[in-house]
């Protein structure tokens, strides 16, 4: 995966990389195993949580 980083601003293509990456993740932890519907809603408001943290 490639960045590009426009008009010098580091921190803007870094933004870009952390929302393209937590999407793949998001992704690859989605379909990788099965959860029973509780557990599952608990790891979304993980995720949830760690997405504020971060943004």
């Amino acid at each position: 995966m490639m960045v590009k980083v426009i008009n010098n601003d580091v921190d803007a293509a870094l933004k870009e990389y952390r929302k393209h990456f937590s999407e793949i993740r998001r992704r690859k932890i989605r379909y990788s195993y099965y959860l029973r519907p509780a557990l599952r809603l608990r790891e979304k408001r993980k995720i949830a949580a760690i997405k504020r943290k971060f943004y």
